[in-house]
């Protein structure tokens, strides 16, 4: 249950809110000719990111390439997808592995008989993968399960996250393989048990967690990972708190999830929340935007870059806003944000990668 402050309160803290909305600052950006893909196909974009010390590491569903601090392509591997079904997804990166998921005898009612993820290390010269077949689940004999596309995004990498423990999420759904137009499935959080050394991956099937009342045509935005636990937000249903052991809960009407030093932060109905626990929460804040998607922190500050021409931060320290407005920077979807090398590069849906100085991003 959330805590109520007294309306006085409310009222003076809003006006104080609402006296900062106006500070913009002024960006400009530079297109990196070196990472950016050209003429690229819909979904074959870097859209991943991760950083590894002084290196960054970018990944499209068929590409993966580590770069130095002088954006100089030090590793390229080309993930070998020519007997992978057209539909299958790319997935979640780490400094130390990425994922590939392949439908496997894909049917004319577009159901699946399996699901087999692919488990590469980022480690150099270490190519093989380790598989996890989709056969290993629970009731795999009467059940049929599949990555279904999240909102309005089929190639996103927000099926997959890895919590604290070394655990990766997974987000499945099931329909019953004898009744193709069965429309009864769930969607269900997939468990898998990292063991990530000197020889590569070693991925163990740990459980399947059953999101009941969230059926298979409900819209997820992403699934994030915060300490050990697990986060999916939805279209209409909330956010589900989910705990590898298989406890979960839901908080209605949020959106974005954010945590840093032990605060939990959501996003939803024009506002931010902080939560220690995820059973009490306490207003932070009110905002101009009850669409917050995609946001990410750049030292004590939370970047909403769900949209390139509406980029916003909120300050952790005073919870100011901005609004960052950027020059350069092309209309549409953006992957991911990431600081590397004293810059801040953001990644698009049509291939190009821009980067700025950090100090002029961030005032």
């Amino acid at each position: 249950m959330k805590r109520k402050i007294p309306v006085f309160i409310f009222a003076t803290l809003l006006l104080f809110s609402c006296e900062k909305d106006n500070v913009e600052i002024e960006s400009q950006w530079s297109y990196s000719e070196k990472l950016s893909v050209k003429d690229v196909f819909y979904g074959k974009a870097f859209n991943a990111c991760s950083i590894d010390g002084n290196e960054m590491l970018l990944l499209s569903p068929d590409k993966f390439i580590r770069v130095d601090n002088s954006e100089k392509i030090i590793e390229e591997r080309t993930v070998d997808t020519k007997n992978f079904m057209p539909n299958y997804k790319g997935g979640f990166l780490s400094k130390d592995f990425y994922v590939l998921a392949n439908y496997l005898k894909l049917s004319t009612e577009s159901k699946v008989d399996s699901l087999q993820f692919d488990f590469y290390s980022t480690k150099k010269d270490n190519l093989l993968p380790k598989s996890i077949n989709t056969n290993i689940f629970p009731n795999s004999d009467i059940y049929g399960y599949q990555i279904k596309p999240f909102f309005e995004y089929g190639h996103e990498y927000k099926y997959f996250a890895v919590n604290s423990s070394g655990q990766i999420g997974i987000i499945v759904t099931s329909y019953r393989r004898n009744q193709p137009k069965d429309q009864g499935g769930i969607h269900h959080l997939a468990i898998i048990d990292l063991n990530i050394n000197q020889e590569g991956i070693d991925p163990k099937f740990n459980r399947l967690i059953d999101i009941n009342d969230l059926a298979w045509n409900k819209k997820i935005y992403n699934i994030k990972a915060i300490g050990k636990n697990f986060f999916i937000s939805t279209s209409g249903n909330g956010t589900y708190f989910v705990k590898p052991t298989g406890e979960i809960a839901n908080f209605e009407n949020n959106k974005a999830v954010f945590g840093k030093e032990d605060i939990i932060y959501q996003f939803g109905e024009k506002q931010i929340e902080q939560s220690v626990d995820c059973r009490e929460w306490k207003w932070s804040m009110n905002i101009d935007f009850d669409y917050v998607f995609e946001v990410d922190a750049i030292d004590n500050k939370i970047i909403d870059y769900s949209s390139a021409t509406n980029m916003t931060s909120y300050s952790l320290s005073d919870f100011t806003e901005k609004k960052l407005v950027s020059k350069g920077l092309p209309n549409g979807r953006t992957y991911f944000i990431k600081e590397f090398n004293s810059k801040i590069y953001i990644g698009f849906w049509n291939g190009g990668i821009y980067s700025i100085p950090k100090e002029k991003f961030i005032q």
